[in-house]
């Protein structure tokens, strides 16, 4: 008996890895530009990482995990335990997508909108005094 040197997937198990792979590269980019917008408060990169997110999910549309999937279903006689695996982790990253994305708006909520009360150089009050009242 003889054995191929490599093992190759078929055409559907390759196309949800390298849509996995895709999703998953830009989501660890997507976090990292939020942690840097957040630190910056940067309305720039909230605007960018928001057009990120609508892109990443336009291109991949991650909300089609939470459908019906032919071959999941265990009982039915096409039932694909390839379909299945690769539908389970397709799910688990579109959480995560969806989780980025809430975080996204939401930063983009505490960076753009005005919040707190404005301090005496921002309200224009003049008090020279910075040494918190002693």
């Amino acid at each position: 008996m003889t054995y191929p040197p490599l093992a190759a997937a078929g055409l559907a198990e390759a196309a949800f890895f390298f849509a996995a792979l895709i999703l998953l590269a830009g989501m660890i980019l997507l976090a990292i530009g939020l942690v840097v917008t957040w630190r910056k408060r940067s309305r720039i990169g909230v605007i960018l990482s928001i057009a990120a997110c609508i892109g990443l999910g336009w291109l991949l549309q991650p909300w089609e995990a939470f459908g019906t999937h032919e071959g999941t279903d265990i009982d039915s006689p096409q039932y694909d335990p390839d379909a299945e695996y690769w539908v389970t982790r397709w799910r688990v990253l579109s959480g995560l997508w969806i989780g980025l994305t809430l975080g996204t708006i939401i930063t983009g909520g505490r960076v753009i909108a005005p919040h707190g009360k404005p301090t005496g150089e921002q309200a224009g009050a003049g008090n020279e005094d910075h040494h918190g009242g002693f």
